[in-house]
């Protein structure tokens, strides 16, 4: 019988420690790699579901969500390094499933679009929804890949704060009509006139299609206004006043420039220093005014012709998004903020 030596011995431990090594080494590389192939899936998934959920609140909050699968998918893909994504969508607005269930966030909203990547690989065979693993598999034989998902809340609503500047109007010049029953907007392109003494509104006992407000330092500069009561204003129809808003006016007509309005829906009592009631924000680009004393332009004409003791503001509603902010209680005159909620 041949006894075993010293040196056959340090092999055996040898083999021993070098299989113990071999396992760490495997374990070590399945959590750098394999790990870190799923961190690396999961950062694109994000930035995919975050793009995919603001494309389509932009376009939801514009219109009627009309290509929202094709956008989210598209958006998904593109932030994906393979150009490869899966992505689902609900929410609430036309042409969204409704979530269940309902995100954190979106009492206030109009409406809402959650989107959820997740992973697509073609090239995975079977496994096409999964990550492939380099590595885990010869650890275990079970552990060939994983799903890795993301998901991204965005919102849209009607606004409840905004910096302005100094307009006010009555809620009488918004046609309700314009504002669909699934959220969608249709307001008109062609100009209107808003008049200082404007007979002819629902009764909200304002005489006045819109007044200039009144900022911090009771001039006519821009203001910051919440929905409830603010004021005051410096009356419109008055001749010694409007000589402070006539560089603001000048300006906005010059530059083109879509602005945001509040919307009244009451005013106390008539003529300067009034409290008035905000409703909403609307959204204007004017194309012509007349302040009294040769203070005129007039782009769009007949519509903001008149004579010249009538103080008008002419122009079109439009609708305007504004990224972040304060979702409100209020109604929703086509002015909204989109923001991620989740």
């Amino acid at each position: 019988m041949k006894l075993s030596t010293r040196s056959d011995r340090d092999r055996g431990a040898i083999l021993v420690w070098f299989a113990a090594y071999a396992i760490v080494l495997l374990g070590s590389g399945a959590l750098v790699i394999d790990i870190g192939s799923l961190w690396s899936e999961r950062r694109q998934l994000q930035n995919g579901a975050d793009a995919a959920a603001l494309a389509v609140g932009v376009d939801c909050a514009k219109t009627a969500c009309t290509q929202s699968q094709t956008m989210a998918l598209n958006y998904a893909k593109l932030s994906a390094t393979d150009g490869e994504a899966a992505v689902s969508l609900c929410g609430r607005g036309a042409g969204l499933t409704p979530c269940t269930p309902v995100p954190n966030g979106v009492s206030k909203a109009v409406g809402y679009v959650q989107a959820l990547t997740s992973t697509w690989n073609p090239n995975n065979g079977g496994s096409s929804n999964q990550v492939r693993f380099v590595l885990a598999p010869l650890l275990d034989a079970l552990q060939i890949g994983q799903t890795v998902r993301a998901i991204s809340t965005v919102a849209w609503g009607a606004l409840g704060t905004a910096t302005v500047i100094p307009i006010v109007i009555s809620k009488c010049s918004f046609d309700p009509a314009w504002i669909a029953a699934d959220g969608s907007l249709s307001v008109p392109s062609t100009p209107i006139k808003i008049t200082s003494n404007d007979d002819h509104l629902c009764s909200l006992g304002w005489a006045a299609g819109f007044d200039f407000m009144k900022d911090t330092v009771g001039g006519c500069g821009a203001t910051t206004v919440s929905i409830g009561s603010s004021g005051a204003t410096l009356d419109a129809g008055s001749e010694g006043v409007v000589p402070a808003c006539r560089a603001v006016m000048k300006a906005l007509y010059d530059s083109g420039t879509t602005f945001i309005v509040p919307v009244a829906k009451s005013r106390t009592p008539p003529g300067m220093n009034s409290t008035y009631s905000t409703d909403g924000f609307a959204s204007f680009k004017l194309c012509g005014y007349a302040l009294g004393g040769g203070y005129n332009e007039n782009s769009c004409s007949p519509t903001c012709d008149g004579p010249s003791s009538q103080v008008r503001i002419c122009g079109t509603f439009r609708t305007l998004t504004v990224n972040g902010g304060q979702l409100g209680d209020s109604t929703d005159y086509g002015t909204r903020v989109l923001k991620v909620v989740g």
